[in-house]
């Protein structure tokens, strides 16, 4: 893109609409062909502008990273996104403040290992073993619509009391804290998966009786920690923006594509969760 051909306003307005409304290059031609037939402007000069900024924004993603690595606790998760017509998923690693996308072809540990390195916090997760490496905590949220869907309804009741009971446990001291976590994981959870393992024939009630079984070791830190968060909403809130561009896109194309999402799109959800002026913070990359 020569330089100085569109102004850092035009390129921060390109920029916002793929972004934050996921529109394709082709569509953005068409929106500023129709606001000015006068440009020459085609879907390849939008995906360079973009690329141009996404390039402008390694850095500033880094520091994000940075700001992600020292908390005491990060939301992780993945989810689809098809790169080249090949399976390919879309991690996000975040705390209240900020976001890190990685897209990568590859759902397996060294995704996380590459992006958080040593990390020595705590990641608030589902029960992808690729998080196994870190000290986690098990999101409660998940494992509630696991036992809900088994339709079961003493083990429905049981498991959103111990869920409500352990949320309000943070506010309490922490002998109190403590009782609680040993009467939950020595008593009634065992009670709950004996419960559900009852229905023999109930194929959903077994898998969900493993699945709190597994997760047990890994439910309370959020407990015993009050900072820490009990589910991992938060990450899941985060990827629903990723859903909507998958549904708009279909796929990436090229390393073009999976540096727009690594880089501007957890730069642009950053400054959505500082508050900050998306259109004014993009011109700054621009060249």
């Amino acid at each position: 893109l020569p330089e100085g051909v569109y102004g850092k306003r035009f390129q921060a307005f390109v920029t916002l609409l793929r972004g934050t409304c996921g529109a394709s290059h082709e569509k953005i031609a068409e929106v500023v062909q129709g606001i000015r037939p006068d440009l020459s402007f085609s879907p390849t000069t939008s995906l360079n502008i973009t690329d141009n900024i996404s390039k402008q924004l390694e850095g500033e993603r880094q520091g994000i990273l940075e700001q992600v690595k020292q908390n005491k606790f990060v939301h992780m998760d993945e989810t689809p996104l098809r790169i080249d017509g090949a399976n390919g998923w879309v991690w996000v690693f975040a705390t209240e403040q900020n976001v890190v996308y990685e897209s990568s072809r590859s759902r397996s540990k060294e995704v996380p290992k590459r992006v958080m390195g040593n990390y020595g916090g705590t990641g608030v997760v589902d029960g992808y073993g690729a998080y196994n490496d870190y000290t986690r905590q098990r999101d409660w949220e998940h494992l509630r619509r696991e036992v809900k869907d088994t339709k079961i309804e003493e083990a429905v009741t049981r498991y959103h009391d111990l869920y409500g009971r352990a949320r309000k446990m943070k506010e309490k001291p922490p002998p109190e804290r403590e009782r609680f976590i040993r009467k939950a994981w020595g008593g009634e959870f065992p009670e709950l998966i004996a419960t559900l393992r009852e229905h023999e024939g109930n194929k959903k009630a077994a898998e969900a009786a493993t699945k709190i079984e597994n997760a047990l070791p890994d439910m309370f830190r959020g407990v015993r920690d009050p900072d820490i968060p009990l589910n991992n909403n938060h990450a899941e809130q985060l990827l629903r923006k990723v859903v909507v561009h998958r549904k708009l896109w279909g796929y990436i194309r090229n390393e073009k594509g999976k540096r727009f999402v690594s880089n501007t799109l957890s730069c642009i959800e950053t400054w959505k969760l500082k508050d900050k002026n998306i259109f004014q913070e993009l011109q700054k990359f621009a060249s």
